[in-house]
């Protein structure tokens, strides 16, 4: 893994071959709010010289609990064939990697799109203009996956998974399973939602 040689506990791995999410960066002129492969690399390699080379960085998202300044970012490594996670923490105009008072990297979980940005984009994908979102199941944590389907034995776009409660209709309630992205200053929520009935 990436970096797994960098720091044991730093890394997330799940899947392979999955398909990719270029992330955007911001003019030079402005504070990047989505860090660039280069950037990215150039952080690790101030850690560990020599780390393994970033082959492709699928994209980032805001970390649950932290300030916008940090972001988890998905990425796999040349030779390897599944995508890691790290955090980094953009400082004085700089992408580093996110410490921890005792210089490892926290186990961070990237932070789900809120109620009011959820609640809208359900309303507009499902046109249901009554529907509401009255909680997250996980507190606002999502996970890195490509799985997709009830048995989980289908694959989409490399993205966040997140769980609400939903309420439509009159006392009817769901479970709404989305699969969420981050463009580099705005949440996406992706239209393949998984509506579980009676939750």
């Amino acid at each position: 893994m990436i970096f797994r040689a960098l720091l044991p506990a730093c890394a997330l791995a799940i899947g392979i071959g999955l398909a990719s999410v270029q992330a955007r960066s911001a003019p030079e002129a402005v504070a990047p709010v989505t860090p660039t492969t280069t950037q990215l690399q150039q952080a690790i390699d101030r850690v560990r010289p020599g780390s393994a080379r970033i082959r492709e960085l699928l994209g980032c998202v805001p970390a649950f609990g932290q300030p916008e300044t940090v972001r988890l970012c998905a990425m796999s490594a040349e030779g390897r064939d599944f995508i890691d996670s790290l955090a980094f923490r953009l400082t004085d105009g700089r992408w580093d990697v996110f410490l921890d008072d005792a210089g490892l990297p926290p186990t961070i979980e990237g932070a789900c799109a809120p109620l009011d940005f959820a609640q809208a984009a359900f309303r507009k994908l499902r046109a249901d203009a009554g529907l509401s979102v009255t909680g997250e199941v996980d507190n606002g944590e999502g996970l890195f996956t490509e799985q997709r389907g009830v048995l989980r034995d289908k694959t989409g776009p490399y993205r966040l998974m997140c769980r609400y409660e939903v309420a439509s209709g009159v006392g009817n309630k769901y479970l709404f399973i989305t699969y969420v992205w981050h463009d580099g200053s705005h949440y996406v929520i992706d239209p393949d939602i998984e509506v579980w009935p009676d939750y």
